[in-house]
């Protein structure tokens, strides 16, 4: 990374430098883009992915309440929206969206089912 915003040339010669920084509009977007969470799954142990699909439901449940003043995460279940967010963006299981949110399985279920009809 100082390489490609230093003087310093050790690794990448100029031309590669110049064809790759070409890309970005200043050294802002580069470093922007370098920042960026990329959520595309890769191969993976199990484990890890399921772990980011979690983290990422933490982060969409956080936005969701607060841009709603919603302060216990009980209340989601009044709140399909949300509901039919996580199973779409995050691919998690009812199980572990109604234990990440404290919703019952029930209501997961629900939720989904007046979605599809």
């Amino acid at each position: 990374m100082n390489e490609y915003l230093g003087e310093e040339k050790v690794l990448i010669d100029k031309v590669t430098k110049e064809e790759i920084m070409k890309g970005f509009i200043s050294e802002k977007d580069f470093m922007d883009f370098h920042e960026l969470e990329d959520e595309t799954n890769y191969l993976e142990i199990k484990e890890e992915a399921e772990k980011r699909r979690e983290k990422r439901a933490e982060q969409i449940i956080e936005r969701y309440c607060g841009e709603r003043g919603i302060i216990d995460k009980g209340q989601l279940g009044n709140y399909d929206e949300i509901i039919l967010r996580l199973l779409e963006e995050t691919g998690l299981s009812y199980r572990k969206i109604a234990e990440i949110t404290g919703v019952s399985l029930n209501a997961i279920y629900n939720a989904n089912k007046k979605n599809r009809t």
